[in-house]
């Protein structure tokens, strides 16, 4: 069934349990992770982000994505991540996504703050969740906050929930040490969560949702490979091996 971000993530902070988010570009992908997520009884979120629509148009995805969504088992957020743009984001919306993330970190802390406003009273109306990101993930080669180095701004703590009052967004994508796709994530684990509970004491206490980036580090790569390879050759389910890996890779992170 599709859903939006409130609907699940709300459920998930109450019991305590994370919900993960693939991005979900092709037919395969789609199918393999809504196929994993129902055998595993657990809502999802899939979707895209700007980054990659050159690979996929949003047109395209959603008319893929929409009805397999809808058609369920279990609660399926489809979202549109680090949208760019105020156009696509509302693109997004109209297409039917259920949820959007509208990225304007690179942005004065006051613009992101107008922005932000400005676009989650039109989703809102429109009965879709709203993302937002404060502080800024260190960015990567092809990354969609930029290339380079490590130029990471950490949230801090009673901005981020002034930030929340006045936007008025139903999820924050914070920064507090994790890192993207591609980068070498060397920062002590234990500073990290600090870091989170930090944030999150700071929040709003019921029902108020945050978003970590804890992705594949390169140091870890050839892992990925070769369980890849295998799973090909013994005939063995991708997506489950995805799943495994990011689990191992998030418990390597965190113990």
């Amino acid at each position: 069934m599709l859903v939006t971000l409130n609907e699940v993530l709300k459920d998930a902070k109450k019991n305590q349990y994370a919900v993960g988010l693939f991005n979900t570009v092709n037919l395969e992908m789609a199918r393999g992770v809504i196929k994993a997520a129902e055998e595993a009884r657990s809502p999802v979120i899939i979707g895209t982000a700007e980054v990659l629509l050159p690979f996929a148009p949003l047109e395209e995805l959603s008319w893929l994505l929409v009805p397999m969504a809808k058609a369920a088992k279990v609660p399926v957020v489809l979202h549109y991540d680090h949208g760019l743009t105020e156009a696509m984001v509302m693109k997004a919306i109209r297409l039917g996504f259920s949820s959007v993330m509208y990225d304007c970190s690179c942005m004065s802390y006051q613009d992101n703050i107008r922005a932000c406003k400005k676009l989650t009273k039109f989703a809102h109306l429109m009965g879709v969740t709203v993302e937002a990101e404060l502080g800024h993930v260190g960015a990567n080669d092809g990354a969609s906050e930029g290339s380079g180095g490590d130029n990471s701004i950490y949230t801090e703590a009673a901005q981020a929930a002034e930030y929340v009052e006045r936007t008025e967004v139903d999820a924050l994508a914070v920064a507090i040490g994790t890192d993207t796709i591609g980068a070498v994530v060397d920062a002590l684990p234990q500073a990290v969560l600090s870091g989170l509970d930090v944030v999150a004491a700071a929040l709003p206490a019921l029902g108020f949702a945050m978003l970590l980036n804890i992705m594949w580090d390169r140091r870890f790569l050839p892992f990925y490979f070769i369980g890849f390879a295998l799973a090909v050759y013994f005939g063995v389910d991708i997506m489950a091996v995805t799943v495994l890996a990011v689990a191992v890779r998030m418990a390597l992170f965190v113990t």
